[in-house]
């Protein structure tokens, strides 16, 4: 279930689940995630052709809103280390 802005625990509210299960929901719910992330992600379209032509021409980065073990997960299944020189997360930068 997601709805952008609701957090975790408004979710578990949602459902009638109680607030004190709000952590260990999350902890198991990015464990899933990581799961899936490492075994069940493939490229869109044309994506990794047109990133291994330009990391041939141009440093290539990546700044993201995800977490550095979400992307590490990733990388695990698409190898994104290949193509970019440097990949920042959301760990580095918080919400700026």
């Amino acid at each position: 279930m997601y709805r952008r802005g609701l957090h975790h625990a408004g979710i578990l509210e949602q459902c009638g689940l109680p607030l004190e299960r709000a952590k260990d929901f999350y902890a198991h719910r990015n464990d899933v995630f990581v799961d899936l992330l490492r075994t069940d992600v493939t490229w869109i379209g044309s994506a990794e052709k047109v990133l291994r032509e330009c990391s041939k021409r141009f440093p290539l980065g990546i700044m993201t809103g995800s977490t550095q073990r979400w992307v590490s997960a990733i990388d695990e299944c698409l190898d994104l280390k290949r193509y970019f020189r440097e990949i920042i997360t959301y760990d580095e930068t918080g919400s700026r």
